[in-house]
């Protein structure tokens, strides 16, 4: 006899949340002024500001990426997939996070593809992240 997972298909399972939505984390916006007009938008469980740091220390970036701006999320995959779709017609390569936008075209895209995401207004960090002035 064949086994067969009994479990109804819309129960869900632990990790299933975390898997397919992201849980709890955050959707960022960085710059870098050795890209212009390209923004790196994506999701991190981790502060963006680790984030943006890891990005900068790659050997192949020429100069530190800087947080334009990010928002709390309660599903951070599913906010960075449906933003990624909205802008796919920007994207700079189909496997890079790089979009040739405005900033406010971003902020426009994430509050329209991810608003039911968001967990609080936008969050802008006091120094405008690495390497700007405050």
């Amino acid at each position: 006899m064949e086994d067969r997972d009994e479990t109804p298909f819309n129960q869900e399972t632990p990790g299933a949340k975390d898997e397919a939505g992201g849980g709890y984390g955050f959707l960022y916006v960085l710059s870098n002024p050795s890209m212009p007009g390209y923004l790196k938008i994506g999701q991190t469980e981790r502060h963006p500001a680790s984030r943006a740091a890891e990005l900068s220390n790659h050997s192949g970036v020429p100069t530190s990426f800087r947080i334009e701006f990010f928002y709390e999320v309660s599903e951070r995959f599913a906010a960075e997939r449906a933003v990624h779709s909205a802008l796919a017609h920007m994207r700079a390569s189909p496997d890079r996070e790089f979009f040739l936008v405005t900033i406010e075209e971003a902020r426009v895209a994430i509050h329209c593809a991810a608003a039911e995401l968001l967990c609080s207004n936008v969050s802008i960090p006091p120094s405008r992240g690495p390497g700007r002035p405050g």
